[in-house]
């Protein structure tokens, strides 16, 4: 399994404490949002909205003119037995096969003010274009197997790929507060062009989730699993935990 450094940034803005991690090692460009501030308005209920927590997470993924050939290959990525008992977050991104992208996104946002307004704002665009792929006798495949997750805790996330030109992206946003009113959008933009791809011969793309993985396992869990070529898949959970007064 291929393991990426891990980023953490920090920002503090009138209460608001916001924490964004990702891969950043071949992965699509986090973009900065737009910047919190207190908000002072009137919410739909007609309370007064007196703090403010938000995140935005922005993400360009662009694949755009390779050429690759291949014969007589095999691609294998598994996850075995890994992340067992795990407290608090695991993500991991596999990919088997070329040119695919994949991110995984996780912010929080938290205000200890009274009747805040708790916004979170996802936004991916993709891309593939003017690419040339041609393979000949070639085998793909991503397994989550043995106890993979067994016992874990917290949040899993999961992006796996086995075959060419697939996307993935996922992002989680949790917003805490006592929210006088919640905003969610998350949006997603898809580019296909011009690509090429010619399979001249046999061609296998698998991906298995064996029984044994998540068992006992407590929290929230989302795996995305792709087989194929030219797939886009993007993902997004909002978690809003509400503070009762």
């Amino acid at each position: 399994m291929h393991s990426h450094p891990l980023s953490l940034r920090i920002g503090i803005l009138v209460s608001v404490l916001t924490l964004a991690l990702w891969w950043p090692a071949g992965l699509p460009v986090p973009l900065a949002g737009p910047a919190a501030s207190l908000a002072q308005e009137t919410a739909a209920s007609g309370e007064v909205v007196q703090g403010y927590a938000g995140v935005s997470i922005e993400a360009i993924s662009n694949i755009s003119g390779n050429y690759v050939v291949e014969t007589n290959t095999v691609y294998n990525s598994s996850i075995m037995d890994s992340f067992r008992g795990f407290q608090g977050l695991a993500a991991s991104n596999q990919a088997a096969g070329n040119l695919n992208n994949q991110g995984t996104y996780v912010g929080f946002a938290i205000t200890g003010n009274n009747n805040a307004l708790l916004s979170t704002d996802v936004n991916f665009a993709t891309k593939h274009e003017n690419n040339s792929l041609m393979t000949n006798n070639t085998f793909y495949q991503a397994t989550i197997g043995g106890q993979a997750f067994k016992g874990g805790t917290g949040i899993a996330l999961v992006n796996q790929v086995s075959g060419n030109m697939n996307t993935q992206l996922k992002a989680v946003t949790v917003s805490m507060g006592n929210g006088a009113a919640i905003l969610n959008n998350s949006q997603l933009s898809n580019v296909n062009i011009n690509n090429d791809l010619q399979v001249q011969g046999p061609m296998t793309a698998k991906v298995s989730l064996d029984e044994g993985a998540f068992q006992d396992f407590k929290g929230v869990a989302s795996v995305t699993q792709v087989a194929g070529n030219l797939n886009q898949v993007a993902t997004s959970l909002r978690i809003n935990v509400n503070f009762l007064p």
